[in-house]
């Protein structure tokens, strides 16, 4: 287990599958610098997962925000997806 900066992980992925979408679909992070215990592997494929899911679901145009939550001492990343009517910043 090794300490993983959280928001270098997943910017890193975000600029990755927003090169692969192109202009399919826009990407946004609100990501604090934040340190997390893990295997750094392991992190990067739940957040790969998470945006690779939100990437499939969404509609050609559509865009979504990578965030972070913080529980007590805890931080994990959320995914949020723009609905036809809903905009990101209501959720």
């Amino acid at each position: 287990i090794d300490d993983v900066r959280l928001d270098s992980v997943a910017t890193s992925l975000v600029e990755r599958y927003g090169l692969r979408a192109g202009d399919a679909i826009s990407f946004t992070t609100d990501l604090d610098e934040s340190v997390v215990a893990g295997e750094p592997e392991r992190i990067a494929r739940a957040i790969s997962n998470l945006i690779d899911n939100a990437v499939k679901w969404s509609p050609r145009g559509g865009s979504w925000r990578l965030r972070e939550r913080r529980y007590d001492r805890w931080s994990y990343p959320v995914v949020s997806a723009a609905v036809a009517g809903v905009r990101l910043d209501s959720r």
